[in-house]
């Protein structure tokens, strides 16, 4: 049921890979317009959404709590303290690797029944379980790719797609 959004998930994660490979490690916490998200949030985001997809097919997260916090859903752009990049990077490569495992063992049923994610447009368009996985390895993952993808536009660095 979930084949091709893992797939597509495949595409993110490499997506990634080539668009953090050039940043300098000192631009990671950089913001680089007004209201924009620096490298850093992002990358915490994206960790912490496969959390998310793990918890939702049933199985333990594997971020460190703390991370919920400071990179969660309302949560502040400004990241002062906290992982470093390379840390949040081995947290998303390591959360994919488990998320690749757990979907595929997601029961049927499991993936019908309705979520708790109060937010609306996630009810309204992902409604159930399987719903919002897919939307958590596809459209979720590159809305947060292409805020990267200006990032590094507008901090000179070039397209890498």
């Amino acid at each position: 049921m979930l084949e091709i959004p893992l797939a597509l998930f495949e595409f993110n994660l490499e997506y990634l890979r080539l668009q953090v490979q050039d940043i300098p490690s000192e631009s990671f916490s950089q913001v680089a317009f007004p209201a924009g998200k620096p490298p850093l949030w992002i990358l915490g985001h994206l960790a912490i959404a496969n959390d998310f997809t793990l918890q939702l097919v049933g199985e333990p997260a594997a971020c460190p709590k703390e991370w919920h916090a400071q990179f969660g859903p309302g949560s502040s752009a400004e990241v002062t303290g906290g992982p470093a990049a390379e840390e949040l990077l081995a947290g998303i490569w390591r959360g994919a690797e488990l998320v690749k495992q757990a979907v595929p063992r997601a029961t049927a049923e499991r993936l019908a029944q309705k979520h708790s994610v109060p937010m609306k447009q996630l009810i309204r368009f992902t409604p159930t379980v399987g719903d919002l996985v897919g939307h958590l390895l596809t459209t979720h993952f590159a809305t947060h790719l292409g805020q990267l993808s200006v990032w590094r536009r507008q901090m000179g660095l070039p397209s890498v797609f």
